[in-house]
């Protein structure tokens, strides 16, 4: 029911046209190799990690669906699961990704803070140490 296959039909004819591209042109393919950027800022990779994994077709519902949470992440250990909403994060209110995204972006490694889900119809406060990805 997550798959829009209308739209995988559409990818597939796409890449299929590609290949025919490449497989029927005279020159090779340009490559060029990329180099891993620096890290800039006093922040670089200091970005507070909780190990969640939104469900991005979650539709209208207020908050932040998790489709699953990373084994051994921080969300992990502060017993988040998958199904859950976050509705609360570090006190404040999460309606949608972009506010999850907001406050992710001002906690502190190390740092507990409180994380409020809705599981099924029951509201579930957890404490949560956010991690460095790194």
């Amino acid at each position: 029911d997550k798959i829009d296959r209308a739209g995988a039909g559409k990818i597939a004819r796409f890449m299929g046209l590609v290949m025919r591209g490449l497989l029927t042109s005279d020159e090779e393919p340009g490559f060029k190799e990329m180099t891993r950027p620096e890290k800039q800022g006093a922040r670089a990779g200091l970005r507070a990690y909780l190990g969640t994994i939104p469900d991005y077709s979650q539709g209208d519902i207020e908050g932040l669906k998790l489709s699953g949470v990373t084994k051994g992440a921080p969300a992990d250990k502060a017993g988040i699961v998958a199904g859950d909403v976050i509705v609360s994060l570090a006190g404040k209110e999460v309606k949608n990704i972009y506010d999850y995204t907001y406050v992710i972006e001002a906690l502190k490694i190390g740092d507990e803070v409180g994380v409020e889900v809705l599981r099924g119809t029951e509201r579930v406060k957890l404490k949560i140490t956010p991690s460095s990805r790194d």
